[in-house]
């Protein structure tokens, strides 16, 4: 006979959950086998309200979300002002992206407990999924004002912040998250990024801070003394291992070709994956590793364990301190040789970092640029392969009106870049189309053009677009003459699109390596002309081009050929100066050993 104390549970447990009469099978191995029907569950009394938020909780941080959503709505029926239940319930309704209900009930939480700061970021994070920025923000201020230490509140202001083109302010709220966590190094990390936002930072400024992560999250694992076992011969094949939470998407398609291309004679390469979603791009990258290592359910000592088990050589870090990177791992020092390189644009402050690869104009000699690595100079530290879905050319006519373009994301649109463009719009008479997913948000379109009309610019002279796939946004680049580069946070996939689809970029490199994008990869192609040195002369360059509308046309047919026999976009050419680079310092390794 089925203990109706449990029917109720029985209803909401699901059929591989244990069943809950005890007998420690699974449910649907158990009374989930009944032929008849359970018996409806008996009333629930006020008094059982407590087990059942408690029963809710269980299974929703368990991951059971649609059982503990109907717990949820259970209790709801009874006491359907219960602001916990209607405040997790609207946080399930969020993670199935059902935000209309998710906003509804966690504004229905916000008003029957206007005092509980998790209802209203909570809130805020329905809000953000929803595109409504501003109101997001207004929820975690809120939240923030009733609970001044809620770290995570602080960090979503510095994200909002980071979007909505306030480097200043996103920096202040990054700060104040790391201070409230300082044992967090990836709120830090966010910290860090934060500071190349705006170019208010020193190149010492961003030098010292770099060394403070590393004093707070890293020195405590450095080794104090490291023996390795790898055979010092400086000619045999190495073993190379590749760190990268993003083996997928761009970074594969990048990495891809190179691999591809790599000596295996000379070369093992071995990749160790903290991605979460693999694409088509993962398998092509996989296909093309000696070994395939997922290490998303290893913590850091027990990955790097596992490198320096398998013999590795040299380490290379692809991530830096972007989301989700391992850089702990580096900490241990699991390899002889540590190298960074690809999808940061500074020092990872390390000091077990052996290396970090550049090139000659991201980071030039005198730069004022810091690291604790030794700088690798490669002929570009930037390789850019096109999609195999990339649109054929368009020519543009020189009868067209001038068409100046920028695709770049909507937060590197900063207040300076803004104030240069609508100078260049004015002087030529041209327009200008931004595209960035941003540009679905209407709220964010009236900025944008506020900001411009601020400066003096038409409304009719701004066109923005929104999201689209990749293939069309490739396709948008015919609809333009000159791309413009954003500063201090330059461009880099962005601007190979622009160059494979024959626009030519304008762009000012700062002091930091993440303002010389673009002008490395300008260098490659032999458009050095379009590198400006200050402001004036950004003006002048777009003055000089759109007189010159015969040159564009010629710069449109010939940049493809230029990217593909360059180091920029040629495998076979940047492969040679990667691996040589590589057998180098390899060599340099095993005299000193």
């Amino acid at each position: 006979m089925v203990n109706k104390s449990i029917i109720a549970e029985m209803h909401s447990v699901g059929r591989n959950d244990a069943c809950p009469c005890g007998s420690g099978k699974k449910f649907k191995r158990c009374h989930g086998r009944l032929s008849a029907p359970l018996p409806a569950a008996p009333p629930v009394l006020p008094e059982a309200i407590p087990a059942l938020m408690e029963r809710g909780e269980t299974l929703h941080r368990g991951g059971l979300h649609l059982e503990a959503e109907g717990v949820y709505r259970s209790l709801l029926q009874i006491a359907p002002n219960h602001s916990a239940a209607l405040e997790n319930l609207g946080i399930l309704a969020s993670r199935r992206n059902d935000q209309e209900e998710a906003i509804s009930l966690l504004t229905r939480a916000v008003s029957l407990a206007p005092e509980r700061a998790s209802a209203h970021y909570n809130l805020g994070i329905a809000y953000i999924a929803a595109f409504r920025f501003e109101a997001a923000k207004n929820s975690f201020l809120r939240a923030v004002e009733l609970d001044p230490a809620f770290v995570e509140a602080h960090n979503n202001l510095g994200n909002l912040s980071k979007y909505l083109d306030d480097p200043q302010s996103a920096i202040r709220y990054y700060a104040r998250a790391t201070e409230l966590a300082p044992n967090d190094p990836t709120l830090h990390s966010n910290y860090l990024i934060s500071l190349h936002l705006d170019g208010s930072c020193s190149s010492e400024g961003l030098f010292a801070q770099h060394q403070v992560w590393c004093a707070r999250h890293a020195q405590q694992y450095y080794p104090r003394r490291k023996s390795f076992v790898n055979s010092a011969d400086p000619e045999r094949p190495l073993k190379l291992g590749f760190v990268s939470p993003r083996l997928n998407g761009l970074i594969a398609g990048q990495l891809s070709p190179i691999f591809s291309v790599l000596d295996r004679d000379s070369f093992l390469i071995h990749c160790y994956s903290n991605t979460h979603q693999s694409d088509a791009l993962t398998d092509e990258l996989r296909a093309h590793a000696f070994s395939w290592n997922d290490i998303q359910t290893l913590n850091d000592s027990e990955a790097a364990q596992r490198i320096e088990a398998d013999g590795i050589d040299i380490l290379i870090d692809l991530a830096g301190h972007t989301p989700e990177n391992r850089l702990l791992i580096f900490a241990r020092k699991p390899a002889p040789l540590q190298v960074a390189w690809l999808d940061y644009f500074d020092t990872t402050g390390l000091s077990t970092m052996d290396y970090i690869m550049s090139d000659p104009i991201t980071t030039p000699p005198g730069s004022s640029q810091r690291f604790t690595e030794k700088v690798l100079h490669l002929p570009t530290r930037i390789f850019w392969s096109p999609p195999k879905f990339a649109p054929d050319l368009t020519r543009r006519s020189s009868t067209n009106r001038l068409r100046f373009g920028s695709f770049n994301r909507l937060d590197k649109l900063n207040a300076d870049t803004i104030e240069l463009w609508s100078k260049v719009i004015k002087a030529t008479d041209a327009s200008l189309v931004l595209k960035s997913r941003a540009f679905s948000v209407p709220e964010l379109c009236r900025k944008i053009l506020t900001q411009f009309a601020a400066c003096g610019v038409r409304a009719g002279q701004i066109e923005l677009r929104g999201p689209s796939s990749y293939e069309q946004l490739l396709r948008d680049y015919n609809d333009i003459d000159i791309a413009l580069d954003t500063h201090p946070y330059s461009g880099c996939t962005t601007s190979g699109d622009a160059l494979w689809m024959g626009v030519p970029i304008i762009t000012l490199p700062g002091e930091s390596m993440i303002s010389r994008q673009t002008a490395t990869m300008l260098h490659c192609v032999g458009l050095e002309s379009f590198v400006a040195e200050n402001p004036d002369h950004y003006l002048d360059i777009a003055l000089r081009s759109a007189k010159e509308r015969d040159r564009l046309t010629e710069i449109r047919t010939g940049l493809r050929t230029a990217v593909q026999t360059s180091a920029l976009g040629n495998a076979a050419v940047f492969a040679e100066s990667f691996a040589q680079c590589l057998r180098t310092i390899w060599r340099r390794w095993c005299a000193e050993n």
